[in-house]
């Protein structure tokens, strides 16, 4: 259990999601490495939730709970309890974590183009209108089917960005004018294309059609246009 890898989502302010009581991060800083969370009360580990403090084994376990996510390996590897009862198959528990990191979910959930999609949320929440949305979807040249294949490969390299449209991450970079935003169809095109830009010449694996640097460019040339996206390796 040494070597493994485990995970824990936690609030903007850095408290456990269920209570908002127990602290995991310092609010407005990242998390520092090797600092130690012990259970509040308990100290005999016991098969139900409210007795450890719980992990996950999976970055993408409860990830739409939380809006930061700790890596963690616990104080004591030989006392890490797995719950498969309260919890799930990669549920587990310890009376105490120690942080080994903090992550970004976008890169976690979407891959190597996380930091570019949260930036592009931020700036469709910062500038998009009711009226510029009606303008971008009506300068639309993506097909249904272009839509199908990027789609279609993102979620081949488990990235799915509309999961992310509920995800808490995203509520926590998120405005009013976002939300209202990522309603148009030219700024959703854009949201799944940034994400899978890096897997432009990848095929469909139940259609074997291709993600190819057209499909890409009709996907985003609204919000090319309008300045609101920037291709990532250019």
């Amino acid at each position: 259990m040494g070597s493994k890898a485990f995970y824990k989502y936690v609030r903007w302010d850095g408290t456990d999601v269920h209570s908002g009581t127990l602290r995991w991060a310092p609010q407005g800083a990242v998390a520092r490495r090797g600092a130690v969370i012990r259970h509040p009360s308990s100290r005999q580990m016991a098969p139900h939730a409210r007795h450890y403090l719980s992990a996950s084994d999976n970055p993408r376990t409860w990830s739409w709970f939380g809006q930061r996510l700790l890596q963690l390996e616990p104080l004591d590897p030989a006392g890490v309890y797995l719950n498969s009862t309260d919890g799930g198959p990669d549920e587990y528990g310890a009376l105490a974590w120690r942080i080994v990191r903090e992550l970004d979910p976008f890169t976690v959930l979407l891959g190597p183009q996380g930091a570019h999609v949260r930036q592009f949320v931020e700036r469709v929440g910062e500038v998009i209108t009711e009226d510029q949305c009606e303008e971008l979807d009506a300068v639309l040249v993506a097909s249904s089917r272009d839509r199908h294949i990027v789609q279609a490969v993102a979620r081949d390299a488990k990235r799915d960005p509309s999961s992310m449209l509920a995800h808490d991450s995203l509520r926590g970079v998120a405005n009013v004018g976002t939300w209202y935003g990522l309603r148009c169809d030219a700024t959703r095109d854009a949201l799944w294309a940034l994400v899978a830009q890096d897997l432009i010449g990848t095929a469909d694996s139940v259609t074997g059609e291709e993600l190819s640097e057209e499909v890409f460019d009709r996907l985003t040339t609204p919000c090319r246009q309008q300045g609101l996206l920037e291709r990532a390796f250019d």
